[in-house]
């Protein structure tokens, strides 16, 4: 019955939104379409989610993920249009008035599609339950009610139907007759990117499809490493661009065909990247360090149960040591109303505080970073922040530096927070120049420059006419 429910709130939702679409979207967005939907190579999509961060203070977009991808591409003769998807952080109707407030041109999902679509996505996992003896043995081990239990939750938060309208939405796009040559996303291997590149296989078979990694690769994120055979099976980008060295070594190892692996840049953390290369004498840091030295800054993940064990050690830690000032600053997805309400009404410390400052700002305050999962810790290194990484009780340890490293010190316990906390804000002199310097180098490993360095490898891609070969099969071809 629950699931039921959820198909039933999904179309209405959808419907919703539909409505919404045409009647604040479509008139004042068809003149930006037909102006920018002519160009001699053809019309590129740039994926960008879009929540409260998505907007300057002039009201103009930004993309976090992508940076200024697409002014790079104009200049290269393509035209781009920006792909919106909303974050469920935001109203729907509140992101749709500030896309059409930027003046960014955009094609909005729901602008396209029909009821009819909706419908269909709705029942698009009817009876996916695979067959007995279908799912191979692991081991000896049955792993068909694994796999039943798995399918059963999907279905109950209609994860098949939210994720197949992005495929139905690409069809929609070429009976309409967009020219598009190519969509370029950030890549995770998430099941909405398989939904495009499935449309786009589907409906745009010489369209180029481009990954660009921008975040990071860790060792136990199993989304991001595929099987030999799911290359020839699954809807899979042409090329996948790392945002550095460190994630095209991890993805080439893991088995990445080499020709759909490009190395490219940090467009998501530029400034980090430009402060990791600069060189600075940092002989003298203890001083520049006195104003910062008791803030601690902790980063919550999106994972509701992590972020609540990272926070209620971080109380346990620090709550009695009134010489430090602990600033929170939660995962854009996962307000920290939600981490409270987990916590049984969790009422923080006298020198705890709840931040929506943006990130740099209050990381440029601080002495130390708490994290569990998050690429923060590299931007730490990069501006000369102290970081300690701190493990999980019960989950997989998902740290984005999955290497041994002096610079990123470990704690687990409250205990161990409290010392690590203390040790690295105890540093001086040359302990606290070596620690910097030794950082920034871990930073210029994992993450490339910037700008041109980053943006080329996807123009590259888009010129290559023929796709990368991958071999056809049921799931990539229309259904009759």
């Amino acid at each position: 019955m629950p699931g039921l429910l959820r198909r039933v709130r999904f179309v209405l939702q959808h419907s919703a939104r539909l409505v919404l679409a045409r009647l604040l979207g479509s008139r004042r967005q068809s003149w930006r379409e037909k102006s920018r939907l002519s160009s001699e190579k053809g019309l590129v999509l740039l994926h960008g989610w879009v929540d409260q961060r998505s907007f300057n203070r002039e009201g103009r977009y930004r993309n976090v993920n992508l940076g200024e991808l697409a002014q790079h591409l104009e200049r290269r003769g393509w035209t781009c249009c920006l792909l919106p998807l909303v974050l469920p952080t935001v109203g729907y109707r509140w992101a749709l008035r500030a896309l059409l407030r930027s003046r960014t041109p955009f094609l909005l999902p729901h602008t396209w599609l029909t009821l009819p679509d909706i419908l269909e996505a709705a029942v698009a996992d009817v009876g996916l339950c695979p067959p007995r003896g279908a799912v191979p043995s692991f081991e000896s081990i049955d792993l068909q009610p694994l796999m039943e239990a798995d399918l059963r939750k999907d279905w109950a938060v209609a994860r098949v139907p939210t994720n197949f309208l992005h495929c139905l939405t690409v069809r929609r796009w070429r009976s309409k007759g967009l020219p598009l040559a190519g969509f370029v996303y950030s890549y995770e291997n998430h099941l909405w990117e398989r939904g495009f590149c499935l449309g786009f296989r589907r409906a745009y078979p010489e369209a180029r499809l481009v990954g660009y990694q921008d975040a990071n690769v860790p060792d136990l994120c199993l989304n991001f490493y595929v099987s030999a055979c799911e290359f020839e099976r699954v809807p899979f980008p042409d090329v996948v661009v790392t945002n550095g060295a460190y994630s095209f070594s991890v993805l080439r190892r893991s088995g990445y065909p080499e020709e759909r692996l490009r190395q490219g840049g940090a467009v998501r953390f530029e400034a980090s990247v430009e402060r990791a290369r600069e060189v600075g004498d940092d002989s003298e840091c203890g001083e520049e360090m006195n104003g910062v030295r008791q803030a601690v800054l902790v980063v919550p993940p999106s994972n509701l149960e992590l972020a609540s064990e990272l926070i209620w050690k971080a109380c346990r830690a620090l709550g009695s040591d009134l010489a430090l000032r602990v600033t929170i600053k939660c995962h854009p997805v996962l307000p920290f109303s939600r981490i409270e309400r987990a916590l049984g009404g969790l009422r923080l410390p006298p020198n705890f505080v709840v931040s929506e400052l943006p990130f740099l700002e209050l990381l440029l305050r601080s002495g130390v970073l708490l994290y569990m999962d998050s690429t923060t810790s590299l931007e730490a290194l990069a501006h000369g922040v102290g970081i300690i990484h701190v493990g999980s009780e019960w989950s997989l340890d998902l740290d984005t530096i999955g290497i041994d490293c002096a610079e990123r010190m470990r704690a687990r316990t409250p205990a161990e927070i409290k010392a690590a906390v203390h040790a690295v804000l105890s540093m001086r002199g040359i302990e606290l120049a070596d620690r910097r310097r030794r950082g920034r180098e871990l930073v210029r490993l994992f993450l490339g420059p910037a700008r041109e360095h980053a943006y080329s490898p996807v123009a590259e891609v888009l010129l290559y006419e023929a796709r990368c070969p991958a071999t056809p099969n049921s799931l990539w071809a229309q259904p009759e």
